[in-house]
């Protein structure tokens, strides 16, 4: 009888300290399945949990939903032996995850002499895939040959290729009911690539692609919702499509990378239903002249759509973006990229003209002026320069204080610069009591945001990073 006692004591100290360790088995498995879907490129989190005591480790194994995340190959993570990366180990989480929907990744190999090794038993599992991101070359597209035509419940597919699996049609894709999201890298531009094109309502291009080649990507998909287009100069000018405007009804978001070369494929599309414009690609939409910005204003004004969401960057003074901003009449977020000279005046002139009424959400990533950036990508960088600070503290007030007087009033700000730095070193002193006020009315103020360096990663400089590494 002692002894029990002795138990049930240590039990709820245990219990006391830790509570997680007193939650029944259903809930935890609930805990866990959560936690791996916070975490889906983390493949070494199943494990891990099965690591830290019996009890987790019989919850783990009972808990199908954790390992059906398998990936097949290398990925850049720590070269630990719990990896997923072995045919063996890829069969073993298979068994495990039971009847589960499967996460599968086929990353491309370190070593491009190195053959992709692919168990059976996940090809045969196809009918249980739901996403699937998969490196393909003309070799190895005959290991999945199996799969065509059994991917019921396919929906989102990430399809990195070189240019030698497009020496025959690629079809391995083209039966897929339930596909409706796709990542493409080296597309193909001569119709080799085979998707049901017609039932997608998300695609990503990821490589540089001409603009009458973009277009023609969206002329297939008419239930597109998501369109992502990385636009490069047009050679050859007779490329360009001749005739009427393409009328897309469906389109939401459109986001556009391309180093100033949008202008041919924004003369040729019309997209009433638009909603979220995104252009930051983290080069300037406002060159000398202004001809970009106007370009893309045309074709808001000729969609007569209503944009609620706009992402964009601006290197120049951005009087010229604000010439347009009545187009704008029902905008929700604006999500901005300017150089840090820049910022009081945008906030001056936000204030002042009483642009945008309805804006709720206000994202401003400082960028550093041009001259004091280093080399690019590939070449040496240069020490990060000590940047004054950027914004007058008294037109931030002012703005953030009209703007929280209304009925529809501002809801959260964000401004960061590339250090991530608070108000003090934003504005150059304290935060003043009207800033701390402005959050006791509810206000969501924060300066300094890893997520929102995140967000103005330069897109271009991603899909260069991805050709070297390839």
């Amino acid at each position: 009888m002692r002894r029990q006692e002795l138990e049930t004591l240590a039990f709820e100290h245990r219990a006391l300290i830790a509570p997680i360790r007193s939650l029944p088995n259903e809930l935890l498995s609930e805990v866990f399945e959560w936690s791996c879907a916070l975490s889906p490129w983390d493949h070494d989190f199943p494990v891990s949990l099965a690591l830290v005591c019996r009890h987790w480790r019989e919850t783990a194994f009972a808990t199908p939903a954790i390992w059906a995340n398998i990936t097949v190959g290398h990925y850049f993570q720590s070269d630990s032996s719990t990896k997923c990366g072995s045919a063996h180990q890829a069969k073993l989480w298979l068994e495990r995850s039971a009847n589960k929907s499967l996460v599968l990744k086929f990353p491309e190999p370190l070593d491009i002499y190195t053959e992709l090794e692919i168990p059976e038993e996940l090809i045969s599992a196809s009918v249980r895939w739901e996403f699937l991101h998969c490196s393909l070359n003309h070799q190895s597209s005959s290991l999945f040959r199996p799969i065509q035509g059994r991917l019921p419940i396919l929906q989102s597919l990430i399809l990195v290729t070189d240019e030698t699996v497009y020496l025959t049609d690629l079809d391995l894709f083209e039966t897929a009911p339930r596909l409706r999201e796709v990542l493409l890298f080296t597309p193909a531009v001569d119709g080799t690539l085979k998707l049901p094109f017609n039932q997608l309502t998300k695609l990503s291009i990821m490589r540089f692609l001409p603009s009458h080649e973009c277009l023609e990507y969206l002329r297939l998909c008419p239930n597109l919702t998501v369109f992502e287009a990385h636009i490069e100069m047009d050679q050859n000018a007779t490329s360009v499509p001749k005739g009427p405007h393409l009328t897309h009804k469906c389109l939401r978001v459109l986001k556009l990378c391309g180093r100033l070369c949008y202008q041919s494929f924004l003369e040729w599309v019309t997209v009433p239903a638009l909603q979220t414009l995104d252009i930051h690609d983290g080069t300037s939409i406002v060159a000398q002249g202004g001809r970009q910005v106007q370009d893309i204003f045309d074709m808001i004004s000729r969609s007569a759509c209503t944009i609620t969401t706009l992402r964009c960057s601006i290197t120049s003074p951005p009087a010229s973006i604000l010439d347009y901003m009545h187009l704008f009449p029902h905008l929700l977020n604006l999500d901005i990229a300017l150089e840090s000279t820049y910022a009081s005046l945008l906030l001056r002139n936000l204030t002042s003209q009483g642009l945008s009424p309805k804006l709720e959400t206000l994202d401003i990533y400082l960028d550093k002026p041009v001259q004091l950036w280093g080399h690019g990508l590939f070449g040496p960088m240069l020490p990060d320069p000590v940047v004054p600070a950027s914004v007058d503290s008294q037109a931030l007030i002012t703005f953030l204080q009209a703007r929280c007087a209304g009925t529809r009033c501002l809801q959260r700000v964000r401004i960061t610069d590339d250090f991530c730095g608070p108000f003090e070193v934003i504005c150059g002193h304290p935060e003043p009591p009207e800033i701390q006020a402005l959050r006791d009315q509810g206000l969501s103020l924060l300066f300094g945001s890893q997520e929102l360096i995140n967000n103005h990663i330069n897109r271009d400089t991603l899909v260069q990073a991805h050709t070297y590494e390839s």
